[in-house]
């Protein structure tokens, strides 16, 4: 019975992640399509560059505090008021520091002025979700997956109406940027709402801020590195082909990113059974882990091949060859991410975080060495370069876990009290 119920307790907490999320995907890839026929193509480029840059800012302010706050409150949650208002501190420092190295580089002229009044907005809504997906890795903490999935789907549905009801009226980049922002630190103030009630008031002293960082540093790397990809050939794109050539690039990026969102859901899922199981579960989990990853990615990846073009007539209006052969291509990606993505979280797992942030890092270097070339073939050929990256890293990591796969069905390894604890 007791195997029956974990099982099913799986499974629901998977249900309630995978419908919010998917609908969160789907309301946000709504909001782009609306947005592509209301917006011309320059003004979308910008608004879609600046949202890049928010996605950066995002997990740069979050460090990784998600995942370990669910391994930090595993069973102890009396901590978990002190916990939160030192991630508080911590994310209000990061982004403010962030902002203002972003208006900097704006100062220096290294991006066009006319991006400024839509990436900097931006840049607010981004620090703001950040904080949403902080307070998200408390609710995950304390088993409330009904409360996250609840306020996800609050927060699609409000982008999407107010974004496009400041589209519709003052038809501008601008005027949505700030619409984001505005959108994203509502949803904050709602999300902290909550988690203050959950955690109640801290019980002990609070952890040192830098101690934390030092602790989550190397997992937010990794995510913050994984949301630059796409802004290194959106630059490339900006610079070599103009603004619209960025518009139809994250259009196609915005697809692969709205399919792609059940790795995170898997991941968010399975990591949480894997630290809170013991030996011969964790080896389970971790194989069945693996070959979801594989097989979701497979059919995902299928099914946006063949529906490429019909995703493609929905931006822009009227046809769109060069936006249905950028979603064949990231098409091919779909399940190279889901495999490292699977592959590298049990690397973290066994305390390897830094190994994965160094390969991170090469891919990151590579890409933006690499990019200059690639673009000589414009928008297939930085298309091609995100693929080509994506399937390196899956192959590196799947061959990494080669030692995991002969070793975990005997029962011989477990995961390290090392690595769990610095997760």
């Amino acid at each position: 019975m007791t195997v029956l119920s974990n099982k099913f307790h799986l499974l629901r907490n998977l249900v309630f992640l995978t419908g919010s999320m998917v609908l969160l995907r789907v309301l946000s890839a709504t909001t782009t399509i609306v947005l592509t026929h209301w917006l011309v193509v320059e003004d979308y480029g910008r608004f879609s560059y600046g949202q890049s840059l928010a996605l950066l800012l995002m997990f740069g302010v979050s460090v990784g505090l998600p995942t370990y706050i669910v391994k930090e409150l595993a069973g102890k949650n009396e901590t978990a008021g002190a916990l939160l208002k030192a991630c508080l501190r911590l994310i209000t420092g990061l982004a403010l520091v962030e902002w203002l190295v972003l208006a900097g580089i704006f100062l220096t002229g290294v991006l066009p002025d006319g991006l400024a009044g839509t990436v900097l907005p931006m840049a607010v809504g981004g620090a703001a979700l950040a904080g949403n997906m902080i307070f998200q890795g408390f609710f995950r903490a304390f088993d409330r997956f009904a409360l996250q999935s609840a306020l996800l789907v609050l927060q699609g549905v409000a982008m999407l109406v107010i974004l496009l009801s400041a589209a519709r009226a003052f038809n501008s980049s601008e005027a949505v940027a700030w619409a984001f922002a505005g959108t994203a630190g509502g949803i904050f103030l709602l999300h902290g709402f909550f988690a203050f009630r959950l955690t109640g008031g801290a019980r002990q002293s609070n952890p040192e801020v830098l101690v934390l960082l030092k602790r989550t540093l190397p997992f937010g790397m990794i995510d913050w590195i994984m949301a630059g990809y796409p802004l290194v050939v959106g630059t490339g794109l900006l610079f070599s082909a103009g603004e619209a050539e960025v518009g139809v690039f994250y259009a196609g990026f915005a697809v692969f990113s709205a399919v792609a969102i059940t790795a995170l859901v898997l991941d968010q899922v399975f990591v949480r059974e894997i630290m809170r199981s013991g030996a011969t579960q964790q080896t389970r989990i971790t194989l069945l882990y693996i070959l979801a990853a594989l097989a979701a990615g497979l059919v995902v990846g299928g099914v946006l091949f063949l529906s490429s073009g019909l995703l493609a007539s929905l931006f822009f209006g009227g046809e769109q060859p060069e936006l249905v052969m950028v979603l064949k291509m990231l098409s091919l990606a779909v399940a190279f991410r889901f495999v490292s993505l699977a592959s590298s979280s049990i690397e973290r797992l066994n305390g390897a975080q830094n190994k994965v942030l160094f390969f991170h890092t090469c891919g990151l270097f590579l890409l933006i060495l690499c990019i200059p070339f690639a673009l000589q073939w414009g928008l297939l050929g930085g298309t091609a370069s995100v693929v080509v990256l994506e399937g390196c890293l899956a192959i590196l990591f799947l061959l990494r876990r080669r030692k995991l796969f002969r070793v975990f069905p005997q029962g011989e390894k477990r995961l390290t009290e090392e690595g769990v604890r610095r997760l």
